[in-house]
Parts: C-alpha cells; structure tokens; sequence
C-alpha cells in the first residue's frame, strides 16, 4: 500500500502540466496547504457526486481547483494572480 501512495504521489507532482494529475486528497490538500499556502476557498458539489473545489493564496499569489469524489483528487487548473469577490458583489 506505501509503494502504491509513493508511486501515486510521485505521478502525481512528476506529470507535465498538460497532463491530469491526481493522487490521494489528503496528500494534494496537504500540498496545496503546506507548498503553496493555499486554503480552500470554494466547494461545490457536482452532478455526479463528486466536489470541485477552488483553492488559493490569500495573498493572491497561485490558486487551484480540483476535483475529488473524498479519495482521490486531481488539479484541473491551476494559475497566479487572482482576486476574491462575495456572492453578489458585482464582477
């Protein structure tokens, strides 16, 4: 089982950025929290099941969104230099 999580993780940080990359949630949490210093800003629940969740740098600096059924998680975007509004602030 360790072998498998190394081999995901590994996948996971070593696959180009054209390229899904997924791994366990709690690893990619723990990344994003740890290596970047993103918490989570947005989750909503999808059609089938599972949760996107958009990510970010409080100060701005790098957001993620991901999308993960509680297991697994995979980066679907990710980028620099965004902005926060409340629901109903205009754009």
């Amino acid at each position: 089982m360790k072998r498998l999580l190394a081999t995901a993780a590994a996948v996971f940080f070593a696959l180009p950025a054209a390229a899904q990359q997924c791994g366990p949630y709690e690893q990619v949490r723990q990344v994003l929290s740890e290596r970047y210093g993103e918490q989570m800003a947005f989750m909503g629940k999808a059609n089938d099941g599972r949760y996107i969740m958009v990510w970010g740098n409080p100060d701005g600096r790098s957001w993620t969104i991901i999308v993960t059924d509680g297991s697994a998680a995979c980066l679907i975007a990710s980028g620099t230099e965004h902005q926060t509004f409340a629901i109903g602030d205009p754009a």
